[in-house]
């Protein structure tokens, strides 16, 4: 588990790598896309080709299908790190107001003043539990997002193999199929690299987060 000395500096640092994971997928977005448009094309090609690209027609199908899956699952993951930011920076704001909250207690001495502000503790607590959970909830939801992009590509990565297969029979096609299989093998490469890189800021931010409720548990 990550060791934290500032619980502050570390609720930006989980802000950060949230952030830095959304601008990693927009650019697997544009990917994507692209993607789709090569299989547009492609589809095009294997109908000129008739008989000639005929097993290469499903695997256009199934190349804009995952292709579409991508962009669908990379927008659910946009709109989670737009919740989880907004979450966040609500956990920030809570957890300063406990902090405050449980320096005036230790501070205070008479007894009804105490118990109000017992009382209005016990309250912010509360929400700031709340808040974890959902935080901890979109941080999973996050990571099964990016697993399903991943299972995407390792299906992509076996297709294209099958891509060189049919375009190669594909007689005076073959040199526009096998563009196709190209493309979709080296985008299939950038795509897994941005999502890695997703994943690696994922994990950092759940062992930042882990740290932080621990920290936040501790007897002052």
């Amino acid at each position: 588990m990550a060791r934290i000395k500032n619980i502050r500096l570390a609720e930006g640092e989980v802000l950060v790598s949230v952030t830095v994971i959304a601008a990693e997928l927009s650019e697997v977005m544009k990917i994507a896309k692209e993607i789709s448009i090569g299989a547009k094309n492609a589809k095009a090609i294997a109908a000129r080709a008739g008989d000639k690209a005929r097993g290469f027609q499903p695997i256009t199908n199934f190349i804009d299908d995952m292709a579409r899956h991508t962009l669908k699952m990379v927008r659910q993951i946009d709109e989670e790190a737009l919740n989880i930011s907004r979450i966040s920076s609500q956990e920030i704001r809570t957890n300063d107001a406990r902090r405050r909250m449980h320096d005036v207690v230790r501070r205070v001495e008479h007894p009804s003043i105490l118990s109000s502000f017992v009382n209005i503790v016990a309250d912010v607590d509360a929400r700031l539990l709340e808040l974890n959970q959902q935080f901890d909830r979109r941080l999973d939801h996050l990571s099964e997002l990016l697993g399903s992009i991943n299972s995407d590509m390792r299906a992509a990565t076996a297709i294209s193999s099958s891509c060189r297969v049919e375009a190669s029979r594909a007689e005076e096609f073959r040199e526009g199929l096998s563009v196709v299989a190209d493309n979709l093998e080296k985008a299939v490469e950038v795509i897994k690299k941005h999502v890695k890189e997703c994943s690696s800021r994922l994990q950092h931010a759940q062992q930042l987060k882990r740290a932080i409720n621990k920290k936040i548990k501790e007897p002052k």
